[in-house]
């Protein structure tokens, strides 16, 4: 896989929360002989122990659950990852910070806009279903999450950036970034921009795509790259989709790591293209 990616022209990678022990040992082994490098892990990496790949997920377990064994083994967890971005080189790592435990209606509110149904009305509902779970505490939780993680990646030299999520049930919206970052004033604790999440969020009517980017600018450690079409259809190749990538050039100085993230059936020549455009869109 690592020979695919360079040959398509790209010399740094992310790695996924899909990846065992033993394919992480033989990145490793790349890294070490300089054939790639690694710019970001994405938690959890390698798969916890006892989870098959079939099942591993960045919100396998949640730094906000209200159950503490579950927050003690997503926080365990996260240190592992800490751990793999030590070792190879990385410079951060890419978490999910968690969710709350109510339905999810992001995709129901998605194909209402779809149908051409007026939301407003479902979006008050999951705002006041939102805020009355807040008050359960998990907020507090992940706060405490993250202060443990804090101490840990200080003293492994790893940035954390939370990322904006999809679901709407899913922490932290813009709202909980605010909170984390006026607790966390260091800025190894950061923000990672998911375009298509944050587009998403804007055809949902939910917020402008723009108001991450302009709140959380002076915390951005990085960003995944990937299009979106129509209302929720995301993670396609950059330039294939609706999204408009210039939006992002004010904001993406040659410090912030840059990580396209299209998914399957995306194709190698829409990449390698994306690619191109990306590095002349974004001056590399």
């Amino acid at each position: 896989m690592i020979e695919e990616i360079k040959a398509i022209g790209v010399d740094s990678v992310e790695l996924n929360f899909k990846l065992t022990k033993e394919m992480v040992d033989e990145v490793g082994r790349l890294v070490d002989e300089g054939f790639v490098k690694v710019a970001s892990v994405h938690n959890f990496c390698p798969v916890p122990q006892f989870v098959a790949i079939k099942d591993a997920s960045p919100d396998y377990y949640s730094l906000a659950s209200l159950d503490a064994a579950e927050r003690k083994m997503a926080v365990s967890e996260t240190k592992h990852t800490i751990d793999t971005a030590c070792r190879l080189k990385a410079k951060a790592v890419v978490v999910h910070a968690g969710r709350l435990d109510i339905k999810d209606r992001t995709r129901e509110l998605g194909k209402a806009i779809e149908d051409g149904i007026d939301p407003r009305a479902l979006i008050s509902a999951m705002q006041e279903e939102r805020e009355g779970a807040l008050k359960k505490g998990y907020l507090d939780c992940l706060l405490e999450s993250i202060k443990e993680l804090l101490a840990y990646s200080k003293k492994a030299g790893i940035k954390i950036g939370l990322e904006n999520r999809f679901y709407f049930r899913e922490l932290p919206s813009i709202e909980d970034f605010d909170a984390i970052f006026d607790m966390f004033k260091d800025p190894d604790i950061s923000y990672w921009h998911d375009t298509g999440h944050a587009q998403i969020y804007e055809n949902l009517k939910l917020l402008r795509h723009e108001d991450y980017l302009n709140k959380f600018a002076h915390r951005l450690l990085g960003v995944h790259l990937h299009d979106v079409k129509g209302v929720i259809d995301d993670h396609n190749a950059p330039f294939t989709g609706d999204f408009d990538f210039s939006i992002l050039k004010p904001f993406l100085n040659k410090n912030v790591i840059k990580i396209l993230e299209p998914h399957a059936p995306a194709q190698r020549e829409d990449i390698q293209i994306a690619i191109k455009r990306l590095k002349q869109l974004y001056g590399e």
